[in-house]
């Protein structure tokens, strides 16, 4: 009865969702596609929506851990060359207009960035429905950019 009740539940979130091919489940995983292909130019802050028309956690029973997941993240020199930097991206409320607590995930001062996480969001996503953005930063001399960004949310 239990995986009958959570096949349901996934499948009227991907309807929810627009049956976007990116969201999956693997194991007791499901993923949402947030965003994909964005950035940020030097000494910039940008908020965009994400890709999704609504997000509401309380719609998802037994959720224990929920996630941002940033793949591919570039930092590059005003001609497009690869360089070390330290960017930002951060689940944004726009619903309420604010950053979502916990949410934020900064690239290291290392080449190779190809997959980082947030902390935990469970206890700081609002329980309604919310309109959810991503907030870009760069605070250097550089652009800041990704190749998607993803919210898990983990049974």
């Amino acid at each position: 009865m239990k995986i009958k009740g959570f096949a349901m539940m996934v499948v009227c979130s991907l309807i929810l969702l627009g049956c976007k091919k990116d969201n999956f489940i693997e194991g007791n995983e499901l993923m949402i596609a947030l965003s994909e292909g964005i950035g940020v130019d030097m000494h910039n802050t940008w908020t965009r929506s994400a890709d999704l028309p609504y997000f509401d956690i309380s719609s998802y029973s037994n959720i224990k851990s929920v996630v941002m997941a940033v793949s591919d993240i570039k930092t590059n020199d005003e001609t497009g060359n690869d360089l070390i930097g330290e960017a930002s991206f951060e689940l944004y409320d726009i619903t309420n207009d604010k950053p979502i607590e916990n949410s934020i995930v900064i690239s290291d001062d290392i080449e190779n960035n190809s997959y980082k996480s947030s902390a935990n969001i469970i206890n700081d996503i609002p329980r309604q429905k919310i309109k959810l953005g991503i907030r870009i930063s760069s605070d250097g001399d550089f652009s800041a950019s990704c190749s998607h960004i993803y919210l898990i949310l983990s049974r």
